[in-house]
């Protein structure tokens, strides 16, 4: 649980904050109301990120370059990016410098200024990695990018993919940009959101994150000094949806890809969005960015380091058959989970989302029959398990796809 702290903020000056919106900012995915479904794995998709008040009213310096420092988080509905390509002409449509939309700041020079020297004009270069202390100097980079307004606003390249190591900074769950920038006005900008296109890759089987962390907790706060301290953590855990409270009472709710979980806190005043990565069977990190929601909009970074003190103390309960064997129409078929661990007896259960024809859940949890014609094709199966853990049962649930063919 963070407590802001509400002093004013040092922030960077210059037109380097628009590059961080257009040209950095993109490479990290958020929430979209484009898509509230979310797509399939492998399909890209277009997404909106809100920037949450992180780009507002920012001093624009003539032609003095700026250099900007800033982590960000991946918000959990976004467990894994396979691609990412950002769309700089549609985060322009987010731009607003005086407080004016850029596109209609820019028709208002068009026909005031059209090619004369005070046309608007910005150059870019970034660079991304996990550590803040070095990305300025070893991260990896893109760029120059030019902002230019001619007949038209140019924007060159006006599209730029992200490679292979910086999905991989990406899909660490915490990702740190350095910009450099130089722009020709003096102004004050604000950024509202970024438009990309991703495409989302399908993540490994989820790890165990059920049970009492204990650790201790440092935060970083550009407003004030740094605090910390001791935390505790109680994780819950549905097969890849997953939430802990911590001793403050506050819930954090996420998505469990393989060892990793995101995780996300938006409260009253701060937003905390972050991972919690195992190291061990029980030893864990947590790093996570938090931001307030109200001037001067501080924020930092977060290190923690937990330890899994128990798991209803007891044998860890762990579902150990895998997905269920395909199957063929005419022929007999039968799955029963087996699992490992647990305490006294365990209850085990594979039961298909919906009815798969000539297939039933027999009395001891085995799927079990003869599928029919109309079974062939691809079936949604959930295997449950539980034990006699005292005090608390440990429940597992796990998500599987059964093929059934000719």
């Amino acid at each position: 649980m963070r407590n802001p702290v509400l002093s004013p903020r040092r922030c960077a000056q210059g037109w380097g904050t628009v590059a961080c919106a257009l040209l950095l900012f993109a490479f990290l995915p958020g929430c979209s109301d484009d898509d509230p479904a979310g797509p399939a794995a492998d399909v890209p998709y277009r997404l909106v990120a809100p920037l949450e008040n992180a780009v507002v009213d920012v001093p624009l310096l003539a032609n003095q370059p700026t250099t900007i420092n800033l982590t960000l988080q991946l918000p959990p509905d976004v467990p894994y990016v396979e691609s990412a390509v950002i769309d700089v002409a549609g985060t322009l449509d987010h731009v607003t410098i005086d407080g004016i939309p850029l596109w209609k700041l820019i028709a208002r020079k068009a026909a005031r200024l059209f090619g004369k020297a005070d046309d608007i004009g910005a150059t870019a270069t970034i660079r991304v990695g996990s550590n803040p202390d070095t990305v300025c100097e070893s991260g990896i980079a893109y760029g120059p990018f030019t902002v230019s307004h001619g007949t038209a606003l140019v924007v060159d390249p006006p599209t730029v993919a992200a490679d292979e190591a910086t999905l991989e900074v990406i899909n660490l769950g915490m990702m740190t940009i350095c910009l450099t920038v130089t722009a020709n006005i003096d102004a004050t900008l604000s950024v509202d959101a970024v438009a990309m296109d991703i495409a989302e890759g399908r993540c490994e089987a989820p790890a165990n994150f059920s049970g009492t962390w204990n650790g201790t907790w440092q935060c970083a706060n550009d407003c004030g000094e740094n605090d910390g301290g001791n935390i505790t953590m109680v994780v819950t855990q549905d097969g890849t949806d997953a939430s802990y409270t911590d001793q403050g009472g506050d819930t954090f709710l996420g998505v469990i890809c393989g060892d990793m979980f995101r995780f996300e806190f938006n409260g009253e005043n701060y937003r905390e969005r972050g991972t919690l990565t195992l190291t061990g069977p029980n030893t864990a990190i947590k790093r996570s960015t938090w931001r307030s929601h109200s001037p001067p909009y501080c924020g930092g970074n977060c290190s923690d380091t937990v330890t899994r003190q128990s798991i209803g103390n007891c044998p860890e309960l762990v579902i150990t058959s895998g997905a269920p064997p395909a199957g063929r129409f005419g022929q007999a078929y039968s799955f029963t989970p087996t699992t490992s661990g647990g305490q006294g007896q365990v209850t085990r259960w594979a039961i298909p989302t919906v009815t798969i024809p000539g297939l039933e859940t027999l009395g001891n949890g085995t799927l079990a029959g003869t599928p029919t014609a109309q079974a062939i094709g691809t079936w949604d199966v959930r295997v449950t398990v539980y034990d006699q853990c005292d005090p608390e049962a440990q429940v597992r649930n796990q998500d599987y796809t059964l093929t059934i063919t000719e």
